[in-house]
């Protein structure tokens, strides 16, 4: 594993401090742990319903994407963090807390001049599709103490690794794209500060705002594409739009469908 890339140390006071007028003010950050989401979706069994808690590490030994692909990174080269919520909107419509997390990564990115977007529904690409951030989603389910359900979304966001001259094909950073490692801090700080008010507006079900947002966004749309599904099939067609909370419609054999989750491939 190569060097640490240098991107700065994240100083949890300080952070806690810049999100004081934030919902996310329940923010810890550790040097290493096995997995983020794991630890929180464990802190959610004993959790108060409506508790937010975002939680970050340096290094994680068992860092995942989607489908259990393996990711791990130097530590202290990128963001690895987690966010524990509670929905108020309808389980099917929780693919808006995906776009509203992508969205925030997206525009974080782009304030720094970095030209991306979203891959849907959970990627942030360049434009030659390669990797800056990926989020994933796992539910908490009721227990005995709670009859509510949680969502975990996890984020791992390239900062200063990858490098323009080393990683995993596929994948881009900060770093690579800019020339230069922003300082993490700052990108932890303002990516969650942009966060808070898009969650606050699915709170209120507002949906609308969200839905342009995901779409300007959205690199997917207009696109022939292969999408994946969990039971093993598979739909090509158009990428047409997305739904007021963010499933991709795929214009396929003169039918419309709608995809809440799979694995996209953009085809060329």
């Amino acid at each position: 594993m190569s060097k640490n890339p240098g991107v700065g140390n994240i100083d949890e006071g300080a952070v806690r401090a810049a999100l004081g007028d934030t919902s996310l003010t329940g923010f810890s950050w550790v040097a290493e742990t096995g997995s983020t989401n794991a630890d929180l979706l464990e802190q959610a069994g004993a959790a108060a319903p409506g508790a937010v808690a975002v939680l970050g590490a340096d290094h994680q030994r068992s860092g995942r994407g989607r489908r259990d692909r393996r990711w791990e990174s130097p530590p202290g080269s990128n963001l690895l963090l987690s966010l524990l919520l509670w929905p108020t909107l309808p389980p099917a419509d929780w693919v808006a807390y995906i776009a509203a997390v992508s969205i925030a990564v997206v525009d974080t990115a782009r304030a720094l001049g970095a030209e991306v977007g979203v891959k849907w529904p959970n990627d942030v690409v360049d434009a030659e599709g390669a990797k800056l951030a990926g989020v994933l989603t796992e539910v908490a389910g009721p227990t005995s103490r709670r009859t509510e359900s949680a969502l975990v979304v996890g984020v791992g966001f390239n900062v200063g690794w990858p490098t323009a001259d080393e990683g995993p094909p596929g994948s881009t950073s900060l770093a690579a794209l800019l020339g230069a490692a922003p300082d993490r801090q700052a990108v932890l700080i303002d990516l969650l500060q942009r966060l808070d008010p898009a969650l606050a507006a699915l709170g209120r079900g507002e949906l609308a705002a969200l839905r342009a947002a995901h779409r300007e966004r959205c690199l997917t749309l207009g696109r022939s594409v292969r999408v994946e599904l969990a039971d093993g099939t598979a739909i090509e067609g158009v990428a047409s739009d997305l739904t007021a909370t963010g499933q991709l419609i795929i214009e396929s054999g003169g039918e419309q469908r709608i995809v809440t989750v799979g694995d996209v491939h953009h085809l060329r």
